[in-house]
């Protein structure tokens, strides 16, 4: 059986900024679909979108408490 090459590359987590965010809920709400947000946009993850937009809750994106 063949071994597995480890390697010791780190991938670094990417950040994103509360406006992009806010236009990204803002986005949600319109109508847009996450997966259609998401290719548009660069990020590989609809889950991300989903939760986003699950922090507004009734709040609307301008007041939404993100990081």
């Amino acid at each position: 059986m063949a071994k597995r090459k480890s390697k010791s590359t780190k991938r670094s987590r990417r950040t994103f900024t509360k406006e992009f965010k806010q236009e990204v809920v803002q986005m949600l709400l319109d109508g847009h679909t996450a997966s259609s947000v998401s290719k548009n946009l660069g990020t590989d993850n609809t889950n991300l979108l989903y939760r986003w937009k699950g922090r507004t809750g009734s709040r609307g994106p301008s007041q939404c408490p993100f990081r």
